[in-house]
């Protein structure tokens, strides 16, 4: 896990990459923009260069042309607590003071001091971390994404961990930067596994998950290693390592619930032992784990049924008899699953697997109910 440093933010030379940056978006040169405020450009390119008496009095200059509200050492060293104590809860999905967390960030934001980027990098990040779609917060934030890319230069190393993380969240085309790097923040190495899992870049995808669970079990959080083995074990099943995908969902389940993580939604992990163990014709285990459960997804109830139907075909007619799919509404989904789910697995009729496919199965045991 990271620590957050702040230590760079205490010289003066860093401060410049910030007016740097800003100087930018100036209509006129930085030269002329210096002279015309009363700062000897020679002074500016020696002060960013070297901590120097003149650099605290430029500092203070052009903070209060733009508007920013400058630091003491206690404050920054204050700050730098706090961001770690945030970054902690988050990495380690601690989430009891998320809200609190989020508006002291918040108002960092609004007292816009020098280290304004570092706090809008920072919410960012932890936006990434609340109960809300990737998708949703890469649509809803672009605009915020632009600004911290812009700030790029000025963010501390251990920033720059975090920085990459949401860069590659956000970037189509991953740097190659990012790609060769060795020591990466481990949700980079998460990220760019989902991402290649989407390009169905198994192989590639996998060497990246396993290097996120590699880090996230060092450092004890099995939480995290829980989500960066959902792309590995996708592309393991699609890959048709069904007995590794068994091994490593079973253990990990128990692991987790040893634990008791009772906060985790297994769901995800439960689809790929299912499948597996659906493939290794395990469908004793499969009727075990699942017919207890009081609510069974599209991709569970296919299996356990077929399951069923493949061990003991009265139990499987005392269940469908029990479900009595025929009298539901036929506007009714669960009229049209199980019917086409019936007819399948008694005729093997193609049409009707067709029409399963329409439901949120998973599409791998689709292909292996083709095989039965």
């Amino acid at each position: 896990m990271i620590t957050i440093d702040l230590s760079i933010y205490l010289k003066t030379t860093q401060y410049f990459k910030l007016f740097d940056i800003l100087l930018k978006d100036e209509t006129i040169t930085k030269e002329a923009f210096l002279i015309e405020h009363g700062i000897t450009p020679s002074s500016y390119r020696r002060a960013r260069l070297q901590e120097v008496n003149v650099g605290s009095k430029i500092i203070e200059k052009l903070s209060t042309i733009y508007g920013y509200k400058t630091l003491e050492k206690n404050q920054i060293l204050e700050i730098e607590k706090r961001l770690n104590d945030i970054h902690s809860k988050v990495y380690f999905k601690i989430y009891d003071s998320f809200d609190e967390d989020l508006e002291y960030v918040n108002s960092l934001i609004e007292e816009k001091n020098l280290l304004y980027p570092v706090f809008r990098l920072f919410l960012l990040f932890m936006f990434f971390n609340k109960n809300v779609s990737s998708i949703k917060i890469i649509e809803d934030e672009e605009e915020a994404f632009k600004e911290i890319k812009k700030f790029k230069d000025f963010y501390s190393d251990s920033l720059l961990e975090i920085y990459d993380f949401i860069e590659c969240a956000f970037m189509k085309v991953i740097p190659q930067r990012i790609k060769e790097k060795t020591d990466a923040y481990p949700m980079v190495y998460q990220v760019l596994a989902a991402k290649y899992s989407n390009e169905n870049k198994y192989f590639e995808s996998n060497y990246f998950a396993e290097k996120a669970i590699d880090i996230y079990i060092h450092d004890g959080n099995y939480k995290r290693a829980y989500f960066a083995m959902l792309p590995l074990l996708f592309n393991l099943n699609q890959l048709g390592n069904y007995e590794e995908v068994f091994r490593i969902s079973h253990n990990h389940i128990l692991m987790l619930q040893s634990f008791k993580y009772e906060e985790l939604d297994y769901n995800p992990m439960i689809k790929h032992l299912v499948v597996s163990g659906f493939a290794l014709k395990k469908y004793d285990f499969i009727i075990k784990l699942l017919e207890k459960r009081k609510q069974l997804n599209y991709t569970e109830s296919t299996a356990w049924l077929a399951a069923v139907y493949l061990t003991d075909k009265t139990k499987y007619e005392s269940y469908m008899k029990e479900y009595n799919y025929q009298d539901l509404d036929d506007s009714n989904q669960n009229k049209h699953y199980l019917k086409n789910l019936d007819l399948y697995l008694k005729t093997k009729d193609k049409n009707a697997l067709k029409a399963l496919s329409s439901f949120e199965i998973y599409e791998t045991l689709i292909t292996l109910l083709k095989k039965i």
